[in-house]
């Protein structure tokens, strides 16, 4: 089915549709039509959409104090009131988008201007609420070479997104002191974003052509239609939690530089939902379980159909029965062990579309299940039963894979590579077994990981049928020399890597396990 966006001329009563949304503000939001971008990312994005109600109520160099002016009866009955206090529409709404004029928000918080805008926001904030939509305020950009007319505040773009940024919280902030939530649109970072990436790539973000100065109009302030587009992607990532990157491509945005804008909007929001920006599906572990009434020694349940919760843990969590991520209608979530986070799940299960796991510092020990995508970051990631992962997995420096093998094949990766370049932390008694499969995928890289193993074994890859298994294998069994003919003049391996006594044995069990040895190897 092809997404319809349905754009609001007029207020009259509309057909069923699945989500709602004004965009209140200027030129900005005005130009190339961000309400309709938005509408239709969000009608791509999210599983069984395709009808989404979108209203732009702008003005040319309005500010949040204008717009409130229009809205609270004291201009009468304007559009804006009409479309959030009188009209037939008003009260439907899911979202209402605030974006304020360009320069106000990084102004100094003793600035008249300053203050009128944060009063603006707060009547608007409370009528929306009333009105029983959810607030959401649009950070925007900083202007591509700075503010001319306001150059010591403004010398450049990065020190004017800086103050836009802490101008948009200050806002935030304030609607949140009477205990409702605003929440954040976090376009300047994407637009951040994409100049970094220029930047680290040993780029000038300013030149002409590349994509940062392509985000511009020819004033160097207002979105091209690229600059729109990643506000658009930006904007669905940060209401809903879901990748855009299945977003539609506008005729007036080129396909290439599309693929890379989303990229940047879902590392924006995707990467660091629990930092300073709030976004409405991301919730701590005790908000969670007291929004769902759930007893969490019973297993706990993280999904939802339109947005993609996620969870973090930041403290002990206990040990539960069962964690499941996502559901079979669409649903998905998202578990985020944080540090200091502790999680124990006989079973962790998850959707293989939308759900996932970042271990970000904490410490999550799972006896099986299966899951589609691991992001290890930091902490520890604990397997101590058969766990199956569909997508490949990376284990980066600083971080633990800590293997409890309690059978054969306690981790299996069914495609994508695993490359483990942290520490592989082995507990098992040596005297239990002669060798033992402690992960299987693809390809195993261990060739840059460091390695706690029980005393007198050692870790090597071999090859099965067309894929690799990890194994422990113990020294006890084995004579003291590699074959011969396997060593170099210099009595090393062939391969490059240090022989090491103990290890022949492993020569005699191929035959009888049924594989063959890879050329890399990794002793403890």
């Amino acid at each position: 089915m092809i997404p319809l966006v349905l754009t609001l001329a007029a207020f009259a009563p509309s057909a069923a549709q699945d989500a709602s949304l004004v965009m209140v503000g200027n030129s900005y939001t005005a130009q190339n039509s961000l309400h309709t971008r938005t509408a239709q990312v969000l009608a791509d994005v999210v599983p069984g959409w395709s009808e989404v109600l979108a209203h732009p109520l702008t003005r040319g160099g309005a500010t949040l104090a204008d717009h409130a002016a229009q809205t609270d009866g004291s201009n009468g009955d304007t559009p804006w009131r009409e479309a959030l206090v009188t009209g037939d529409e008003a009260g439907t709404w899911d979202w209402v988008v605030l974006q304020d004029q360009s320069q106000i928000p990084g102004f100094p918080q003793s600035n008249e201007y300053w203050i009128a805008s944060r009063d603006g926001a707060l009547i608007l904030d409370e009528i929306i609420v009333d009105a029983g939509a959810e607030t959401l305020f649009l950070l925007t950009w900083g202007r591509r070479d700075g503010d001319s007319q306001n150059p010591d505040r403004y010398p450049d773009f990065l020190t004017m997104q800086e103050r836009l940024t802490e101008g948009y919280l200050a806002y935030a902030e304030a609607c949140a002191a009477d205990g409702t939530q605003p929440w954040v649109i976090p376009a300047g970072y994407a637009w951040r974003r994409v100049y970094q990436d220029i930047v680290d790539a040993g780029g000038e973000p300013e030149a002409e052509g590349s994509d940062f100065h392509a985000l511009y109009s020819g004033d160097g302030s207002h979105p091209s239609p690229d600059g729109s587009y990643l506000t658009a992607l930006t904007a669905a990532a940060a209401l809903t939690g879901r990748s855009v990157a299945a977003a539609t491509t506008p005729d007036d945005v080129d396909e290439a530089r599309a693929a890379t804008l989303r990229d940047a909007a879902d590392r924006t929001v995707l990467d660091d939902p629990f930092g300073e920006i709030p976004y409405p599906w991301a919730h701590s572990w005790e908000d969670w379980l007291a929004h769902g009434d759930t007893d969490p020694t019973d297993g706990i349940d993280i999904s939802d159909p339109v947005s993609v919760p996620t969870v973090r843990i930041a403290g002990d969590a206990g040990e539960l029965s069962a964690v499941q991520l996502g559901d079979d209608d669409d649903g998905a979530g998202r578990l985020w062990v944080d540090e200091g986070g502790v999680l124990s799940a006989a079973s962790l299960t998850a959707c293989t579309e939308a759900c996932s796991v970042t271990i970000a510092g904490g410490v999550l020990t799972v006896s099986g299940g299966s899951l589609d995508i691991v992001d290890h970051r930091a902490g520890e990631l604990a397997i101590a039963g058969p766990l199956t992962m569909s997508a490949g997995y990376t284990l980066p420096s600083g971080a633990t894979l800590a293997l409890r093998p309690v059978s054969d094949d306690t981790l299996v990766v069914s495609e994508g590579a695993v490359a483990l370049a942290g520490t592989i932390a082995v507990d098992a008694q040596a005297a239990d077994f002669d060798t033992r499969v402690l992960l299987e995928a693809p390809s195993i890289d261990i060739d840059d990981a460091e390695q706690v193993l029980p005393p007198d074994t050692f870790l090597t890859v071999v090859e099965d049928s067309g894929r690799q298994k990890l194994m422990l294998v113990d020294e006890g069994i084995a004579d003291s020399d590699w074959p011969g003919d396997d060593k170099d003049d210099d009595g090393s391996d062939g391969c490059g890597c240090s022989a090491s006594p103990g290890h022949a044995a492993l020569w005699s069990l191929i035959p009888l396990l049924g594989l063959g040895l890879t050329r890399r190897r990794s002793r403890p």
